[in-house]
């Protein structure tokens, strides 16, 4: 189970890097930025 645990941050992490990402190419790095600090 931890190693499940492990395994679902590291793809939440990838993801949120991901959507960061491509938000701030998008132009909306703003935006994004409110979002993690909410």
């Amino acid at each position: 189970m931890r190693v499940l645990g492990m395994m679902g941050d590291t793809l939440l992490s990838v993801m949120a890097t991901t959507l960061t990402i491509i938000f701030i190419l998008i132009g909306d790095g703003e935006d994004i930025m409110m979002v993690i600090i909410l």
